[in-house]
This record gives C-alpha cells, sequence and structure tokens, in this order.
C-alpha cells in the first residue's frame, strides 16, 4: 500500500514523508468512510514498508517555540561542516507561501 519512515520517536510511520501506491486510494476511501481520518493509524494497520532513517533526528516533529528552540540549540551543537540552515523548520505560519506552492 505504501513505503514510510519509521519514525525515531515511537517506531510508527510518518504519514507525510510516505509514497502511496495506486492501489491504496481504495483502502483511504474506505478508512474516510468509516470515520478514520488518521493517516498514521490507516500505515499502522495496512501493508507498509517502512524504512530507517539514515538521521533520526530528520523527521523530528516541531510545533510549539520550545520545540523549536530546542531544535536550533541541537543544529547549534552540530560541526559546522554538517549544518544545514533550519529555514524549513520555521513554524508553517510564520511563512508566506505563493499561491499554488506546498509548505514542504
Amino acid at each position: 500500500m505504501a513505503t514510510a519512515y519509521r519514525s525515531s520517536f515511537d517506531g510508527k510511520p510518518e504519514p507525510l514523508c510516505a509514497i502511496f501506491e495506486p492501489r491504496s486510494r481504495e483502502i483511504i476511501e474506505q478508512s474516510l468512510a468509516g470515520g478514520q481520518q488518521c493517516p498514521r493509524a490507516l500505515l499502522s494497520h495496512n501493508d507498509v514498508e517502512l524504512l530507517e532513517l539514515p538521521n533520526a533526528r530528520a523527521l523530528d516533529n516541531i510545533n510549539t517555540g520550545e520545540e523549536y528552540a530546542a531544535a536550533q540549540q541541537r543544529w547549534a551543537a552540530r560541526p559546522l561542516h554538517r549544518r544545514q540552515p533550519l529555514h524549513h523548520c520555521q513554524p508553517l505560519h510564520r511563512r508566506r507561501l505563493e499561491p499554488g506552492r506546498c509548505a514542504g
């Protein structure tokens, strides 16, 4: 049905970084018709290939100012040659998107 990364936090599939096969459409539609709206639960209960992340922190979830500050501290502690900009980690409400552009 899909291929997804395994969360290093809880071992569950990461639905927002997954590849859904065409055959998953029917499964998703049945799930929605049955009142199930959680994509993580959908993946957890179906045929999914889980991949291990090469960088365990790559898909950390940042929802609060505190989590963002902690991510910045982790980033700042990395060796200079391994740092990448954190612009992609800014809270979505702070970003202005062009029409038709994805927030990813």
